[in-house]
């Protein structure tokens, strides 16, 4: 599966302050017991395959473990 996506991302977590799993490479853990985050992205230009996805608009949830990187 080919794809490309240009446009805005905003995410926002429960950690305090600045968020240290981004700023260290995902190294450091977050700051309370659970790293519970919410993310969307704007596509103004984008395609997957062959299929046009330029002006959807999506959003996410995320609950990981203190260590991201410990996964599940």
């Amino acid at each position: 599966m080919a794809w490309s996506i240009e446009g805005q991302y905003v995410e926002n977590c429960n950690c305090d302050v600045v968020c240290p799993c981004a700023w260290s490479g995902f190294k450091r853990p977050a700051t309370h017991d659970r790293c519970l985050v919410f993310g969307a992205f704007r596509v103004d230009r984008g395609s997957v395959d062959d299929l046009d996805v330029a002006g959807l608009h999506f959003g996410f949830v995320i609950d990981a473990p203190k260590q991201m990187t410990d996964g599940n």
